[in-house]
């Protein structure tokens, strides 16, 4: 580890205090410590950054910081606040990580990026990772196929050939198509056919956490135009403000959730 100095343990004190401040307002000031010459203050800006409500306004920073840098794990490290941050316009730095076959570490970052962001032109690029000599790698690929097409059709090379053949067939449908193509064929979901029923049983699936309940959300938004925000609820919450929604009639619409009782 870089040996600290009481210039350089003042510098790392600066940071953390401005990050204390938690807000979009505190980025630019953050942004500027980027090219400090420090590693270990270097790496406490992208910690508070992660942490910051508005880090998205750090964004082109760090797209900036990353053309640059000449070191793999600083790079590395860059990719990982942006995978962290989740912003699409870190998409396309995503993408070229997986194309220019990086490390490992590199790579399994921004696989978790484009997961994040739900990056659809990566589907291929993520498809080949799922024969990766790592397994973390091999995993991470597993989970963001799963997220963004909710579909899975395991690892290695038969699961390549599996999603080859996918791709061909279905490739240019979209997301949303995939999706709902998903819930048919795992859960039996029948969207056309029976969407009130179906709808209550997506709502169940946000329950369970996870892709299933990301994926429930966005076709529930497509079917009836009703979204919530996220924010910082947990996903038997979300289940507990749909399950409202629906006794309600669902209203469409947008909703933060502080209209809707969480119990």
């Amino acid at each position: 580890s870089q040996a600290s100095s009481p210039e350089t343990d003042k510098a790392l004190s600066a940071v953390r205090m401005v990050g204390a401040i938690r807000g979009h307002s505190a980025v630019p000031e953050l942004t500027k410590q980027l090219s400090d010459k420090r590693a270990n203050v270097r790496e406490q800006v992208l910690k508070t950054l992660m942490l910051l409500e508005g880090s998205e306004f750090a964004v082109p920073s760090l797209l900036k910081e990353l053309e640059v840098s000449k070191s793999v794990s600083w790079s590395t490290q860059i990719i990982n606040a942006l995978a962290s941050i989740a912003d699409p316009a870190a998409a396309e730095a995503f993408m070229r990580v997986l194309k220019n076959e990086n490390s490992a570490k590199m790579t399994q970052a921004a696989i978790v990026g484009l997961q994040k962001v739900l990056w659809v032109e990566s589907v291929p690029l993520i498809v080949k990772q799922l024969t990766h000599r790592k397994s973390g790698v091999r995993n991470a690929a597993y989970k963001a196929l799963h997220y963004i097409t909710n579909h899975r059709m395991g690892r290695g090379k038969a699961a390549v050939r599996k999603w080859s053949k996918w791709l061909d067939k279905y490739g240019k449908e979209g997301r949303i198509a995939w999706v709902k193509r998903g819930f048919e064929s795992r859960y039996k979901i029948r969207l056309a056919k029976k969407p009130k029923k179906a709808i209550k049983q997506l709502i169940k699936l946000i329950y369970t956490g996870g892709a299933a309940a990301l994926n429930a959300m966005a076709v529930i938004k497509e079917l009836t135009g009703f979204s919530m925000k996220r924010a910082h609820f947990s996903d038997r919450q979300m289940y507990r403000f749909y399950m409202t929604w629906l006794r309600d009639g669902m209203p469409t619409g947008n909703s933060d959730g502080s209209t809707i009782p969480s119990g």
